[in-house]
């Protein structure tokens, strides 16, 4: 038979292992988010590249030739809209003076305030028309062999 001092013994072990495995878990998933975010960096420093316009003067962009216009939300019209769409509808008429080859992609997305990885597909659109040419930056370590 199992005295009152055990039975309290066997209860805080166990809340002790549980309290560690929870603990646990919590590092983990603290290290999956940053994994995650690390992904999301190298994913910049991968495609980050900058943009040059290949046309003068403002594009149509809903010419069905470029098909690049995306609707924005209209108060008087119930249409649901993605999270990426309304950020990048916002953003679509002023895009085009961005497009002179001075800033990357990531600098521009950090401008206007959207996501990396919506403003690159985006961009990728422009690029797949012919409308612009997106270069690649020399990377940090290609750039320290030639300058030493």
């Amino acid at each position: 038979m199992a005295t009152a001092a055990a039975v309290k013994d066997e209860q805080t072990a166990h809340r002790f292992a549980k309290d560690q495995l929870k603990a646990f878990v919590e590092r983990v998933e603290k290290l999956e988010e940053t994994l995650e975010m690390l992904k999301r960096m190298v994913e910049v420093f991968e495609e980050d590249c900058t943009i040059e316009r290949n046309f003068e003067g403002l594009v149509a962009l809903s010419n069905p030739k470029y098909g690049l216009y995306i609707e924005r939300p209209d108060p008087t019209v119930a249409k649901e809209f993605s999270h990426e769409d309304v950020l990048l509808g916002r953003i679509q008429d002023v895009l085009p003076r961005y497009l002179d080859g001075s800033l990357t992609v990531f600098e521009i997305a950090e401008r206007l305030n959207v996501p990396f990885r919506a403003l690159r597909r985006y961009l990728g659109k422009f690029a797949d028309k012919g409308l612009i040419r997106l270069s690649t930056r020399t990377s940090l370590a290609t750039s320290r062999t030639q300058t030493h």
